[in-house]
């Protein structure tokens, strides 16, 4: 029980921590999107595996509140998920303590391909810190939307 009231607490504080995050989003919803995220991203990359598990488990930061990556990239599939965009692929890359994500996207509206590149830097206390984001060309009109929601802490 207690450990479940805890669950609840940290899902809240997650889905506060991110301004994008329209509506709330249930803690069952939030797992759903998360092992989706992960199986994703594993499967695109299965030799990367550790890493990735280790990466995403790190904080993202803000003062003294902070959200797991994986329950970041789980409110962004749910957020991409009701914009009618699918993540098609997902590629790993890291370098001692630099790691990108690589996203190949499609708009099931426009049937346009978008690519998004994220950087981020695994420190000290498992925290981890967004460097960069690269967007391709014709993803600008939706380019804003989503760096705002990568860099709310």
């Amino acid at each position: 029980m207690l450990m479940k009231k805890m669950g609840l607490f940290f899902v809240s504080l997650a889905v506060s921590c991110s301004t994008q995050a329209s509506n709330i989003i249930s803690e069952t919803s939030l797992t759903n999107y998360n092992s989706l995220f992960l199986s994703k991203v594993i499967k695109d990359n299965p030799e990367r595996e550790e890493r990735i598990r280790t990466y995403l488990n790190g904080m993202v930061m803000e003062g003294h509140r902070g959200i797991h990556l994986l329950d970041k990239f789980g409110l962004f599939l749910g957020n991409m998920e009701k914009k009618e965009i699918e993540i098609e692929r997902i590629r790993f890359f890291y370098h001692a303590d630099v790691f990108t994500i690589f996203f190949v996207m499609r708009d099931l509206q426009d049937d346009q391909l978008y690519t998004m590149y994220l950087e981020y830097e695994y420190g000290d206390r498992e925290q981890c810190v967004l460097k960069e984001i690269y967007f391709s060309l014709v993803f600008e009109e939706r380019m804003n939307d989503i760096r705002s929601f990568f860099e709310a802490r």
